[in-house]
């Protein structure tokens, strides 16, 4: 008896396209007083995509200026592939603040893709997450 798992590409544990810079839509007045992503804070979270699903670790860098918290830039890797599920490119939308003028609070929506061919079968689907300068990540 044969067995086939998945019918369909399987994206491999590694980065899922390169870190997307947020600096360029950074304010004029903060952009020389926020380090460079080495040096700034770093904010990891786990998600589950795909049918099954994969796990992609989100990683997101972020720097405080006065009260304000601002988005560096946002990367993501597959942690642990799920066997027949490809994986897109995560598309980023515009850093949103979702604060007050006098502190600021970056939030930026993040989409990631997927699809699963099966025997016969084609399933497809995105998860949506709100990336946030205060180190949080809530799916929408």
């Amino acid at each position: 008896m044969v067995m086939l798992a998945g019918c369909g590409a399987t994206t491999p544990a590694g980065p899922l396209g390169p870190r997307i810079a947020l600096r360029s839509q950074l304010p004029a007045s903060v952009v020389d007083k926020v380090p460079d992503d080495d040096h700034a804070e770093r904010h990891q979270a786990r998600i589950d995509v795909g049918q099954p699903p994969a796990s992609v670790e989100l990683t997101w860098r972020t720097a405080r200026v006065g009260a304000s918290s601002y988005l560096l830039s946002v990367e993501a890797a597959v942690a642990v592939p799920a066997d027949g599920v490809e994986l897109g490119v995560p598309t980023l939308g515009n850093p949103i603040n979702m604060g007050t003028l006098d502190a600021v609070d970056e939030m930026v929506p993040l989409q990631l893709g997927w699809s699963h061919k099966g025997l016969g079968s084609t399933s497809s689907g995105a998860v949506s997450v709100e990336i946030r300068a205060t180190g949080t990540l809530q799916k929408i």
